[in-house]
């Protein structure tokens, strides 16, 4: 069966730089995990739909048929392969690969943003920005997933720092032919067994680290840190519902990718009912207690013939669904949600339009649920700031301090790259101002310009007002 996908630029950098190494790094890494799914009645479903290819998956099973840990690894395997993709025409997807290397390595120090654009070019140039897909059940081969297997057990026995790792485990997180969909079947654990196995040897000598899952992972971070570049490090294992950015302890939910299929997704979007684009990916699980501290919640929706409720919270200017529960005598319960965050439930019509079940509300840091009901009495508030100040803003405060700001209707005045305290100012016909950093702050909410400029200490900040 084909399927049609856009190439996405971070997509190709994850792949090439960061995802075919990362089953290596994070495979060190402890973590909870569900028995793998391997039943017969899965692998039985998996050999239909290779259709044609049924023959070569068999042969994978009666390879490992006198090894009883080998097949069920196969098993496991073979019975989550359906909904696993690669390209179909992987010869016009390695050219491709092998020109954006020959470009990233020609201009290493080129910005992200150009690079981005770039490779967009090179996708739109090869004609690879829209590629037919196939079912890795209908194209995999005996030789290739018997010596992935193999690979997989040798480093799983025969690394210290994966000594920690049970069977399921292991399955979920150093076994799988690959780390995310659309990687090419390739020999990539031969070319990553290796990679810097020196500095890996040396953890060996200090009795703190010999043996350290976490150590390890942290030496091959920091050396593909100081060797690739240019390096984006979007996360691949850990996907985040609200605008996409790690904001400190207040985490609403946090899924992992997995390998196996998740029974209660697949089960979700088995309901016929409209299912927000997140969690129509069955390949991830919630690990949000792994990382904050979590309550459940129970929400009535007893009035409601839906058969899931989610729960949204707010950002990007809209409600966006983090978590989801199927509904089951009226109830709707919502396990391991992060605190101190407002919450709205709801559910969603075949359309996708949302409709609030009850009052949003508040998980407080001690886990208490207080109701945010309308009421006619008024008050006085006071607000500092509509968003929190994160980091990254923080980071640009600094800026301002001592800073300095120019208004210029004329865009040449903004496009200077240098600065000099002494140096005469315009005036009259472009306009071009100087103001301390408070009146600045009002020429970005008033048409005095089109170009503002700001000094700060140690870089300079241009953007065109429309």
């Amino acid at each position: 069966m084909m399927e049609m996908i856009g190439i996405k630029v971070i997509g190709y950098i994850c792949l090439k730089f960061k995802l075919l190494y990362i089953a290596f790094a994070l495979c060190v890494i402890a973590m909870t995990a569900c028995r793998p799914e391997g039943s017969q009645a899965a692998v039985d479903m998996a050999l239909r739909a290779a259709g044609d290819n049924r023959g070569e998956l068999e042969a994978v099973l009666n390879h490992y048929a006198g090894d009883p840990d080998k097949l069920a690894a196969a098993e496991f395997l073979i019975a989550n392969m359906p909904g696993h993709y690669s390209h179909a025409d992987a010869a016009l997807m390695e050219r491709y690969h092998q020109q954006a290397d020959s470009f990233i390595t020609a201009n290493p120090r080129i910005s992200i943003f150009d690079l981005c654009d770039s490779i967009d070019a090179i996708a739109e140039d090869m004609g690879v920005t829209v590629t037919p897909l196939v079912s890795d059940c209908r194209i995999m081969t005996a030789e290739y997933l018997i010596d992935n297997i193999d690979c997989a057990f040798e480093q799983w026995r025969g690394n210290p720092w994966l000594r920690h790792l049970d069977f399921d485990r292991f399955c979920e997180y150093v076994l799988p032919y690959k780390v995310k969909d659309l990687q090419p079947l390739d020999d990539w654990r031969s070319d990553f067994r290796d990679v810097y196995a020196r500095e890996l040897a040396q953890l060996e000598y200090c009795d703190l680290y010999s043996g350290s899952p976490y150590r390890a992972c942290m030496t091959l971070n920091e050396a593909y840190r100081r060797d690739i570049h240019p390096g984006p490090t979007v996360p691949g294992w850990i996907s985040r519902v609200e605008d996409g950015r790690i904001i400190d302890e207040r985490l609403p939910k946090t899924f992992r990718a997995t390998y196996a299929a998740n029974p209660d997704l697949k089960r979700l979007n088995s309901s016929g009912e409209f299912v927000p684009a997140f969690f129509r990916n069955v390949f991830q699980r919630d690990v949000t207690d792994e990382y904050v501290a979590t309550s459940d919640v129970e929400i009535d929706c007893s009035d409601e013939e839906a058969a899931a409720a989610y729960l949204c919270v707010y950002g990007d200017n809209d409600w966006t669904a983090v978590d989801y529960a199927m509904i089951s005598g009226g109830k709707a319960k919502f396990s391991k949600i992060g605190r101190n965050i407002v919450y709205l439930p709801v559910t969603y019509s075949q359309t996708g339009v949302k409709k609030a079940l009850c009052e949003p509300f508040i998980l407080g840091y001690d886990g208490t649920v207080n109701k945010l009901a309308p009421g006619e009495a008024c008050v006085n508030a006071c607000l500092d700031r509509k968003y929190p100040v994160f980091k990254y803003v923080w980071d640009y405060a600094k800026l301002v301090e001592n800073g300095e700001f120019e208004a210029s209707d004329i865009q040449s005045r903004c496009d200077e790259d240098s600065h000099h305290p002494d140096r005469p100012r315009r005036r009259g016909r472009d306009r071009c101002a100087r103001h301390g950093a408070g009146a600045a702050l009002l020429a970005l909410y008033q048409p005095l310009a089109r170009y503002i400029r700001q000094y700060g200490r140690t870089v300079v900040l241009c953007r065109g007002q429309r």
